[in-house]
């Protein structure tokens, strides 16, 4: 754990997580308790912790409650819970760290590649496609993306994509093409388990949107979801368990990998050949 992570400052002025994420880092210094005390006292890891005092995670209820006696605080901690579960200000920054720090990511996609999977130009052809309506807040540049496949230790990554993003024009027919040959490339070379839900498979759970779940070495996973420009972060243990249910529901009716492999290039294959003629 680097120095630069633990002693992230914060400003309290930036949102009402932000200033509760302030408060909990105050009332440990007013206690005299370093990082590693307190995380002993609450069972947690120190980079949890830290990542709680700087905003980066939301806390637990039980955690929240265990500080209010700890520091003898009236219930300060529980009261504002609804403030710690805030919305992060800058939603793709929080999604980019989890990425960043997931050992374990899962990922059902049904209409475009996911963008830790994507190639710079169809990256770019998505970030310069607009919709004629505004959006709640602008999309990240490709460079903004995340791209946990390039850490040092990149995770477990295992994506279930719909038969629609390998179909759905993004760019040209190069631009789609070259995507699914580094799809392709990505699952022979072992660096992510692929999967695909033919269009033949009729109904199933994931048809309001994609769902992106994450594990983590030092405290509860998490679940994303997206639908359209709405996107919700969720970490309660029995909405995950249920998203985990879902995405499993989805891998038993996907393609097994070595049939996954042969659509990727038969569509790979009708792409460039509809680009050269």
């Amino acid at each position: 754990m680097s120095t630069h992570f633990l002693s992230r400052s914060i400003d309290p002025g930036e949102s009402a997580r932000a200033l509760y994420a302030a408060e909990l880092r105050f009332h440990r210094e007013q206690a005299g308790l370093s990082l590693r005390e307190l995380a002993q006292l609450l069972h947690l890891s120190v980079s949890h912790l830290s990542n709680l005092e700087t905003g980066r995670r939301r806390i637990q209820p039980d955690i929240a409650q265990r500080l209010d006696v700890i520091y003898g605080t009236n219930g300060f901690f529980t009261r504002n819970l609804p403030a710690a579960r805030s919305p992060h200000p800058q939603p793709h920054l929080e999604l980019d760290y989890l990425h960043q720090h997931a050992t374990e990511i899962r990922q059902w996609a049904p209409t475009r590649i996911p963008d830790p999977l994507q190639t710079p130009a169809y990256a770019h052809a998505l970030h310069t496609t607009r919709s004629p309506l505004p959006a709640p807040e602008p999309p990240a540049p490709p460079d903004a993306k995340p791209r946990p496949l390039t850490s040092p230790n990149p995770p477990l990554y295992w994506v279930i994509l719909g038969e629609a993003a390998l179909h759905h024009h993004t760019g040209n027919r190069d631009t789609m093409a070259g995507q699914l040959t580094h799809l392709a490339d990505l699952a022979d070379q072992h660096r992510i388990l692929l999967q695909i839900l033919p269009f033949a498979c009729g109904p199933h759970p994931g048809a309001d949107g994609a769902l992106t779940l994450m594990a983590f070495p030092d405290t509860q996973p998490v679940a994303h979801l997206t639908a359209m420009d709405a996107h919700a972060l969720i970490d309660t243990p029995d909405a995950v368990r249920h998203y985990h249910r879902t995405f499993e529901t989805l891998a038993a009716t996907a393609l097994p990998p070595h049939q996954t492999h042969t659509l990727l290039h038969t569509t790979h294959h009708h792409h460039r050949a509809t680009a050269q003629s």
